[in-house]
């Protein structure tokens, strides 16, 4: 009995040693495709130079490491020193950096010499609110936050309405606009520009037209009216009025014509795909999605593809890039049960 005892807290011992001394288990994060995180395809990193051959090159920095770069024949030096066959272990550099689509990282320029801290960004003074007076030499308007508050004007002021330059006499009571100003030495304020913004407008389709269309917004419905200069948009595809269906979300950024809002840019939410191409035909592809369901996607002459590597640029692709087996992001119309006409799709490769 005393012999068992002494066996089971032995073994008591040594699960309670091993379960202090085993390494926790790492989960993985699991991601769908389309969703894991990009790294930067380019950009620029400073730190001091450590080895440097023919075709590489290697910084120790303060936070990212030991990153090693290649060079060529078309890789920049500037700053202190004019050469690649200048630069030291032990200089402070700059490097500006291209991902290829190799994997390799290509610095394009290497600055030489100690990197200046960053200059403090400039403060903007800025206040937006309804007109509740103007004149010729003062504005004053109705701020959400401060109340009203009071600029004044001189001929240096600028006048901006809808984008476009203006004069102060097409500032009225009741609009909207952001004024621009310095706090002078006897804490006045001096607008130093007065402009009314574009309208901006979020809500969801009602109903479409070939001149116009409807939505449906928190404050009510809206009616827009198009022209050859409006732009309808969704990520990477350019469309019409006829893209604009009955439920769909849309922000319209619009201006007043008379009684009319002209639309300058609409951009619409159409429905999304997201998963992986199990074949593909002349007409389109079979996408399995994230959520397991088969979907049958058609594929126009209108669809845009962009290829999204993983670590370099972006670029259109045309059909023969759409492969079975590739991660897919897929906008586009309902057109039946899993049935979809793309707009656009995503390739996302390594």
């Amino acid at each position: 009995m005393r012999r068992s005892a002494i066996v089971t807290g032995i073994i008591l011992l040594l699960t309670a040693a091993s379960a202090f001394t085993a390494p926790a288990k790492r989960v993985k994060p699991l991601w769908w495709p389309g969703e894991r995180p990009t790294p930067r395809a380019s950009g620029s990193i400073s730190g001091v130079a450590t080895a440097l051959t023919a075709t590489t090159f290697t910084i120790q920095t303060q936070h990212n490491g030991a990153p090693i770069f290649t060079i060529n024949d078309k890789t920049k030096v500037n700053g202190t020193k004019k050469s690649i066959a200048d630069v030291q272990a032990g200089d402070e550099v700059t490097v500006s950096y291209t991902t290829l689509r190799d994997g390799n990282v290509w610095a394009s320029v290497i600055t030489v010499g100690p990197v200046a801290p960053p200059k403090p960004p400039k403060k903007v003074n800025s206040a937006s609110g309804k007109v509740n007076a103007i004149d010729r030499n003062s504005i004053t308007i109705q701020t959400a936050k401060n109340g009203p508050q009071s600029f004044g004007i001189t001929a240096k002021t600028k006048v901006n309405v809808y984008g476009k330059k203006a004069t102060l006499d097409q500032i009225k009571v009741g609009d909207t606009v952001n004024v621009v100003f310095n706090v002078l030495a006897d804490g006045s304020c001096v607008a130093s520009s007065i402009s009314i913004p574009i309208p901006s407008f979020n809500g969801k389709v009602t109903s479409s037209s070939s001149d116009g269309f409807e939505i449906s917004t928190k404050a009510g419905a809206v009616q827009f009216k198009v022209n050859d200069k409006t732009k309808i948009m969704t990520h990477t595809y350019d469309g019409t009025t006829t893209d604009l269906k009955k439920g769909y979300a849309v922000n319209v950024r619009a201006v007043p014509d008379g009684s009319n809002l002209i639309a300058l840019k609409v951009v619409f939410s159409p429905p999304e795909i997201r998963g992986t191409i199990v074949s593909v035909a002349d007409s389109g592809i079979v996408v399995k999605t994230i959520r397991q369901r088969t979907a049958n996607v058609t594929i126009s002459s209108g669809t845009v593809i962009l290829v999204r590597p993983r670590t370099a640029p972006n670029y259109r692709g045309k059909i023969d890039d759409v492969k079975a087996g590739t991660p897919v992001n897929i906008g586009g119309h309902i057109t039946g049960k899993d049935a979809m006409a793309a707009l656009w799709i995503d390739l996302l490769v390594p």
